[in-house]
């Protein structure tokens, strides 16, 4: 079974990697309007890390494929909260990538997924 398939919540990575789920209450050290943000990075992490296996990209090989979410973030008229965010693709990225390591899975089926099973965290991430 694609390790994909086993992971359709934060619960879910988290029994994956033996953790028990935290809480947003639990980032209560952070000011009030980092909170979300900071919790909506751990989840998505953990969910990455999951779906990673333990795998560790090698960042000098140009060889090796990471892939990352693209996000549209554009508000429009009849919208201006900006729910216009939405899944764009996965791209891959060579080692001068602009996005972190963390962020990376290793195929494009892998982040599409996490790209769906997070889409709100990855929006309160971004957004706040």
């Amino acid at each position: 079974m694609d390790i994909k398939d086993q992971i359709n919540s934060y619960e879910d990575a988290c029994k994956i990697l033996d953790r028990k789920p935290l809480t947003l209450e639990e980032f209560s050290f952070l000011p009030e309007s980092e909170r979300q943000s900071f919790y909506s990075l751990h989840r998505i992490r953990t969910g990455i890390e999951a779906i990673n296996e333990g795998h560790v990209f090698d960042w000098n090989n140009w060889d090796e494929s990471k892939y990352y979410p693209w996000w549209d973030l554009e508000t429009y008229n009849d919208d201006p909260a900006g729910s216009g965010f939405s899944y764009g693709d996965c791209a891959s990225a060579g080692t001068c990538a602009n996005v972190g390591a963390r962020l990376c899975t290793r195929t494009r089926e892998h982040c599409g997924h996490i790209a769906k099973v997070f889409f709100e965290d990855y929006r309160n991430w971004i957004k706040q």
